[in-house]
């Protein structure tokens, strides 16, 4: 499994120099220039001037919010045997959370910032397992086998997760309405630091669960991890049926 992280265009020049001091090495495809940086500025170059904007709310389509996805790679070894670690970085044109707001369907809405793993519809997506068509456009991306959707209508397929397309038709317990990123409906879960550098997300059942690899303070607050599904086993979110709140400004998960 790779993990997905998605940066802003003008982030390219420091993540590119993060991975190689990490040891990460870019995956060129066939027709792709030798370096990440060339890679990107190469897409750059491809598009039209009056696409290249710098505010994600003057981007009216839900292409102009799309990715561009390239691979990264490293070779990890312990006792017994070398792990190949994936990466693949998720390039946009507008802010993050924007990109991930403009994804295909409800299911795949959860991510982590440098402090925070966020659900948007925690309740449809892990107590229901039901995901929500988000959005009609066609988009030609949605077609590579790297794509979020791709990965989704796999995962559904062998989760047990339906995904629902646009429809009037009405569903119980969905969460419907004037939406904010953090609001009740929301889960919000902090990152607890653990020796300066690891991040680990703390969740109160038998098993935490945290991300796969280690970012760095400095560089965490620049990218965000996009997770398309939150590593927790369906039998533990079905007895987490508490949200706490936490203050005025987020919401977290506790156990029963």
């Amino acid at each position: 499994m790779a993990v997905d992280l998605c940066i802003r265009v003008d982030s390219v020049p420091r993540t590119s120099r993060f991975l190689g001091k990490d040891g990460f090495v870019f995956m060129k495809r066939p027709n792709d220039p030798k370096s990440f940086e060339e890679a990107v500025c190469l897409r750059l170059a491809k598009t039209i001037d009056r696409k290249l904007k710098s505010s994600g709310d003057r981007n009216s389509s839900q292409s102009d919010r799309s990715s561009w996805i390239f691979e990264f790679s490293r070779i990890d070894t312990d006792l017994f045997c070398d792990l190949r670690r994936w990466l693949r970085i998720h390039v946009v044109r507008c802010e993050p959370y924007q990109h991930i707001l403009s994804l295909h369907s409800s299911g795949l809405m959860n991510f982590m910032t440098w402090k925070q793993a966020v659900s948007l519809f925690p309740r449809s997506t892990f107590a229901l397992r039901r995901s929500f068509v988000s959005r009609q456009e066609f988009l030609q991306s949605d077609q590579l086998l790297s794509s979020h959707k791709r990965w989704l209508e796999r995962y559904a397929k062998k989760e047990g997760i339906k995904i629902i397309g646009i429809t009037d038709k009405l569903f119980p317990k969905v969460e419907v309405g004037s939406r904010f990123i953090g609001d009740k409906f929301s889960w919000v879960m902090e990152v607890q630091p653990v020796e300066s550098l690891l991040y680990m997300l703390h969740y109160p059942s038998p098993s935490p669960f945290r991300p796969k690899d280690v970012i760095s303070r400095d560089f965490a607050g620049q990218l965000m991890v996009h997770l398309l599904k939150f590593w927790i086993g369906a039998q533990e979110l079905r007895r987490t049926t508490h949200i706490c709140e936490q203050g005025s400004h987020g919401y977290g998960v506790r156990g029963p």
